[in-house]
């Protein structure tokens, strides 16, 4: 099928630089790898971000400043601490004010917003008036008309989370909101198959995210386990560390790491442990230890009964049982086969088709809209899963 041409306006964060090396917030990595892949695929991207931004782009444009970013969050370190922004603070209202006179400028006909902070950066989208996407929904405030899930496990928990505060009895489907899951580099990953006697955590240190069900685990083995993550408050480090059971013996806690650090941890561990507690809508950890060649163990719910091929990648679990079964036998999983597995399904060559096929649609919507047809169209590869 033909590649068509589009023009994309792809908003940054207030909070964050758009770099490859600012790996502590998904929806930063997500903003610049869409960026990436929207332009390899040869279409115009603006991106408006923090200065010092630098996503691949048609233009990037500077919408807030290292300073008010620094009168909005003080001397926070987000290498640190879990993020403290907020809505309405001054960085973000900054931005706000600031891209929309900049897309005001740039803005053309058949024009697409791309949104990456939900409700966040509603303003932008109703005062610029430019059909709008939400591409990478993971969070719950959601607004656009059109919208793009990573996994179905969190598309559905939306529409019940909609259709319960209407107080309908079913949950109705919209014709163009998609689930497409995220996607990664496989250069950005190092591959190893030899293993070390270690299992490895890394995500923010907070009950939900079950570090403390991993140091139990892991105790219960009489194996060791390295911590790597944000915490929520520097002041409380300790108090911290000993409710989530990281100050254990068996447990060795090396803070916030850099990618370099993190796929070296990641390329040589056991197993990740990821028992989260909550329905993750994606958890972009486990298909990064997939890369890595290190099977996954998780809990059974959410995303992961999309992404964990049980027995071939990893172990889902639902009890202490199914935990220490699952290390006890992560080693029959091959680490080839996690990358192979992780390359076909979420590398960006891969899902940069599905998304190709969603714009696609999106923009049949300036013309005959869901009637139109492609009369050279040779699949429907876009769903497809490997």
């Amino acid at each position: 099928m033909a590649s068509n041409h589009y023009r994309f306006h792809l908003l940054g964060l207030a909070h964050s630089k758009t770099t490859k090396d600012y790996v502590l917030c998904p929806m930063t990595q997500l903003t610049y790898k869409m960026a990436q892949m929207l332009t390899d695929m040869g279409h115009e991207v603006y991106h408006y971000g923090t200065k010092g931004s630098s996503p691949p782009c048609t233009e990037q444009i500077d919408v807030l400043t290292e300073e008010v970013q620094k009168q909005a969050y003080g001397d926070w370190n987000p290498k640190e601490q879990i993020w403290i922004q907020s809505k309405n603070d001054l960085a973000y209202t900054t931005f706000r004010k600031n891209a929309i006179d900049e897309i005001l400028l740039r803005k053309e006909p058949k024009d697409i917003l791309l949104i990456s902070m939900g409700q966040w950066q509603q303003e932008i989208s109703a005062k610029t008036k430019i059909l709008t996407v939400e591409p990478y929904v993971g969070y719950i405030g959601c607004f656009a008309k059109f919208k793009v899930f990573p996994s179905y496990s969190w598309m559905h928990h939306i529409y019940g989370m909609l259709a319960r505060a209407t107080k309908e009895n079913f949950a109705m489907g919209q014709w163009y909101d998609a689930v497409i899951p995220h996607y990664f580099n496989p250069d950005d990953f190092e591959f190893s198959d030899k293993k070390e006697d270690y299992f490895f955590f890394v995500g923010k240190l907070i009950d939900r995210k079950g570090v403390h069900i991993a140091s139990q685990i892991t105790e219960r083995l009489g194996a060791k386990l390295v911590v790597a993550g944000q915490l929520p408050d520097l002041d409380k480090k300790e108090e911290c560390l000993h409710k989530l059971g990281v100050d254990k013996p068996h447990v060795e806690y090396v803070g916030t790491v850099d990618r370099k650090e993190r796929n070296k941890l990641m390329a040589k561990a056991k197993a990740v442990l990821v028992p989260s507690l909550y329905l993750e809508s994606f958890c972009k950890v486990v298909v990064e230890a997939l890369l890595c060649g290190t099977p996954v163990i998780t809990t059974d719910w959410g995303a992961f009964s999309e992404v964990v091929k049980h027995g071939e990648v990893g172990y889902r679990c639902r009890t202490m049982d199914d935990f220490i079964f699952a290390a006890n036998n992560v080693d029959k999983i091959s680490p080839k086969a996690c990358r192979e597995y992780a390359v076909k399904n979420y590398s960006m060559e891969r899902i940069s088709k599905a998304y190709q096929e969603y714009f696609m649609k999106i923009h049949d919507l300036f013309g005959k809209g869901w009637y139109t047809e492609h009369l050279d169209r040779d699949n429907l590869d876009w769903l497809k899963k490997y």
